[in-house]
């Protein structure tokens, strides 16, 4: 019974500075490349994009390829089409590097309109296509 007292106790008193540490988490992208081709679907097209990421926030940053996410022009969000080799990213605050190999499938009728960095607490970063 203490024993669950007092790491409910410790849980509390850490709950909000991780709370703050997670909201420190900014990024700053930039589309440095977005092209487009056809599938063997014809009624799909295929985004290739790399973006580059500067960690803007106050935390270290850690990403992958399979964390951005693509807001078609009707506002529905898609995620990453191929996941199978991501490369993995940590930055410090102000670092930056360039993520590639960042695939996207959308219905040919829809047009891209942005690219978001998602982590687990939602969208830490966005760039206009």
């Amino acid at each position: 019974m203490r024993v669950t007292v007092v790491l409910g106790l410790i849980l509390l008193l850490l709950g909000p500075a991780g709370a703050q540490r997670a909201g420190d988490k900014k990024a700053t992208l930039k589309v440095v490349k977005n092209s487009a081709t056809g599938t063997s679907n014809p009624s799909e097209t295929m985004i290739e994009l790399s973006v580059q990421v500067t960690n803007s926030g106050e935390a270290q940053l850690a990403f992958s390829n399979n964390n951005f996410v693509l807001v078609d022009s009707q506002g529905k969000r898609h995620l990453v089409n191929r996941g199978r080799y991501p490369e993995r990213f940590d930055l410090a605050p102000g670092e930056s590097a360039t993520a590639t190999r960042i695939f996207f499938t959308l219905p040919r009728e829809v047009k891209p309109a942005a690219v978001q960095l998602v982590l687990l607490r939602g969208s830490i970063g966005e760039a206009k296509l």
